[in-house]
């Protein structure tokens, strides 16, 4: 897993991890020298941003099924691109993957694959927590374990916009339910304890989680 992670390359800003809540917003001080990180369809929220292509993707395990919460990502992803692809999957059929991909309008210029015990480990070496990778109530959504690899990865800093506690719809599929909430609190709240630099965009979303507000 080191390996796959070691290859994977950040710009020397923070991190601007971005969910698909309702809300986001751009935080204070970004600029080019930032990384953006986008996970499923949240990368449609680029649109404005002066953000052509993100610095790293996440996708959601299953996001290969023929669901209508699946179908609603890759409608946005279609003919998008990004720099780098981390995929979710419990497949190990790493050239089946890349084709699907493909086969939807989406390119990667790298694409590796993380399964959930290695996801489950990042989680634990950033945390300390075991045993909340997958599980719907317990488990960590694409956005925050996003938050985390950034760190793993090399971001000396990362900002949240996009994720809420709040609000448990996606942007592009209202009539999908956010779950991991429970899992998601757990993490925020570890991290905010042991110190780690991740930060809330806005006031709202840093009451929700105890991360401190980003702020230059």
């Amino acid at each position: 897993m080191d390996r796959k992670l070691d290859a994977l390359r950040l710009n020397a800003g923070p991190a601007l991890v971005v969910g698909s809540a309702p809300d986001a917003t751009l935080p204070r001080g970004f600029d080019g020298t930032w990384s953006v990180v986008t996970v499923n369809a949240s990368q449609g929220r680029l649109d404005g941003w002066g953000v052509e292509t993100p610095t790293l993707t996440v996708l959601r395990n299953r996001i290969m099924e023929d669901e209508p919460h699946q179908n609603a990502v890759w409608t946005l992803l279609d003919g998008r691109s990004t720099d780098q692809l981390i995929m979710l999957a419990s497949s190990r059929n790493e050239a089946k993957l890349r084709d699907g991909v493909s086969a939807r309008g989406y390119d990667a210029g790298y694409i590796s694959l993380l399964s959930d015990e290695q996801k489950g480990a990042v989680i634990h070496q950033l945390t300390g927590l075991i045993g909340v990778s997958c599980d719907l109530e317990r488990g960590v959504s694409q956005g925050v374990f996003a938050a985390l690899l950034a760190l793993r990865v090399g971001a000396p800093a990362v900002v949240v916009t996009g994720v809420s506690f709040s609000s448990s719809d996606h942007f592009y599929d209202k009539w999908s339910q956010r779950a991991h909430l429970d899992g998601d609190r757990q993490v925020f709240q570890r991290a905010a304890r042991r110190g780690l630099p991740i930060y809330a965009a806005d006031d709202r979303f840093a009451e929700e989680s105890g991360l401190p507000l980003w702020q230059v």
